[in-house]
């Protein structure tokens, strides 16, 4: 029987991270680390995971949709394509022995940043102005189709609170009780965040498995486990408990850590393929990057904290503020140079902090893909090692890495993004992507592909009666037809 949400009163709302499409034998439930459900599909039942990242924002750039093939929705509106091909390629699935799955990350819109109109507001008209941005984007007809006929599941990232959220000093609890002068910063900031979080639970997380939520005034990550016949889908929350300055665990934090290793470690063992769902991709961006090396230490917005400015903070997040690299050695040829060729800097300091090459998030990274490496053979029978992937959004650009490990087998990285929001072409990819590098001893990334168009991803799990092959591709914008692997599942 195929599983389904019924339409609501309060309508579907958006900015999209990423969609994964689960098609799988025996349908979706959800899992903690100690229970998991034990009804199977057969050995032969293929599983699908469709992709997409993006903000579904009030307004969007032409698209000159003839290009698809995809019929039935209004020319230039971007939100229509990416859905409309969307639910296009989940209606041509086979009906028989599969149930479909969205899992998603949804993200409000940036524009205008709600932060600078209510964070000084009363709580009440905050929530209500947040609580808006959902329903403004969750009333489209295109999202309303496909979220009223697939089970949907959903986590957040940083535009639930405000693009960034996490990434500057101004939200670190480590550092308000460091400088005291900067307490006030953080308190402002923190009640805008516990509003925001209190509307993501009532829209997005009212759709998932029930978790142990946070009480007032407590960062706490809420992470989700999904179990779709022999998939299982690992969806961690990045911003939950993140706290760039803390020592231990600083995006993840401990408490995560203890249910994502007590997960890995009691995996049943007909589980055959475990999906890792990441706000930020894992592997995408070499740590020695350009980005890296020249911004990832710099922290002008822990000077304005430390002093406790505030309507220096203010302009530094929201516009800029001083010059990027007055701290820096090479400060003024660095200046002139970005100026002239790339971004402001609330564009690149938070953007370069998010990533998982980020010197502050590599330990978690090596250690999630370590894990997740030895995740291959818990309680497996020899020779018949489960099947591992990442999936990944945020970064505007659409691709697959291949991340490899000693002794193991090479586990793939699918990045859809956007699915209405596209990168540009010189900073994000400069912040955001590279082609072969190490990630830590004995951990490697490749790219396989990348596309800088609106885009949407499938992966298929191809059942082999031992370890299934992994089979992911990205659909792009212009592509009148798309295949997934020697399966062939037709978008278009």
């Amino acid at each position: 029987m195929r599983a389904s949400f019924a339409r609501r009163d309060v309508r579907l709302p958006i900015v999209v991270a990423a969609l994964i499409l689960l098609l799988a034998h025996g349908g979706p439930r959800s899992v903690d680390a100690q229970t998991m459900g034990k009804r199977l599909p057969p050995r032969s039942a293929v599983a699908s995971i469709a992709v997409g990242d993006g903000w579904l924002d009030v307004r969007f750039p032409p698209l000159a949709l003839s290009e698809l093939g995809c019929r039935g929705w209004s020319p230039g509106d971007t939100i229509q394509f990416t859905w409309g091909v969307f639910q296009n390629f989940a209606d041509a699935q086979p009906p028989h022995g599969h149930n479909m799955t969205l899992i998603a990350w949804f993200r409000l819109p940036s524009a205008p940043p709600l932060t600078e109109a209510h964070l000084d507001s009363a709580p009440a008209k905050r929530r209500q102005a947040i609580a808006q941005k959902y329903q403004d984007n969750w009333e489209r007809d295109a999202l309303r189709i496909v979220m009223a006929n697939i089970p949907t599941y959903m986590i957040w990232d940083d535009h639930e609170v405000r693009d960034g959220w996490g990434s500057w000093a101004a939200e670190s609890p480590t550092l308000a009780q460091r400088y005291p002068r900067g307490e006030k910063i953080f308190r402002r900031h923190d009640a805008f965040f516990a509003d925001a979080r209190d509307v993501y639970l009532h829209f997005q997380m009212s759709h998932n498995p029930a978790v142990d939520l946070p009480l007032p005034g407590q960062r706490k990550a809420m992470p989700l486990v999904v179990r779709c016949g022999r998939v299982l889908v690992l969806m961690l929350d990045s911003r939950g408990d993140r706290d760039l300055w803390r020592k231990e665990s600083p995006i993840l934090g401990t408490q995560q850590w203890i249910f994502i290793e007590s997960l890995l470690a009691n995996l049943p063992a007909e589980v055959d393929a475990l999906m890792v769902v990441t706000a930020a991709p894992m592997a995408t961006l070499s740590p020695q990057s350009l980005g890296q090396r020249t911004l990832g230490r710099l922290q002008p917005d822990v000077r304005l904290f430390r002093r406790g400015d505030m309507q220096g903070m203010d302009d530094l997040i929201n516009s800029g503020g001083t010059p990027l690299f007055q701290d820096h050695p090479a400060a003024a040829g660095l200046n002139s140079l970005l100026e002239k060729t790339v971004f402001e800097a609330r564009s690149v300091i938070d953007e370069v902090r998010d990533q998982w090459s980020h010197h502050t998030s590599r330990p978690e990274q090596e250690r999630l893909i370590r894990k997740l490496g030895e995740a291959r053979l818990s309680n497996r029978l020899a020779g018949s090692a489960r099947a591992v992937a990442f999936l990944g959004g945020d970064i505007h650009l659409g691709g697959i890495w291949d991340i490899s490990a000693p002794k193991n087998a090479t586990m793939p990285c699918i990045v859809s993004s956007g699915i209405s929001q596209l990168a540009d072409k010189t900073s994000d990819t400069l912040l955001a992507v590279d082609q072969n590098f190490e990630i830590a001893p004995g951990l490697k990334s490749k790219q396989r592909l990348l596309i800088q168009r609106y885009n949407f991803g499938v992966m298929q799990v191809v059942p082999t009666g031992g370890t299934p092959v992994m089979v992911p591709a990205v659909v792009p914008q212009g592509a009148s037809r798309a295949t997934s692997g020697q399966l062939g599942g037709v978008v278009g």
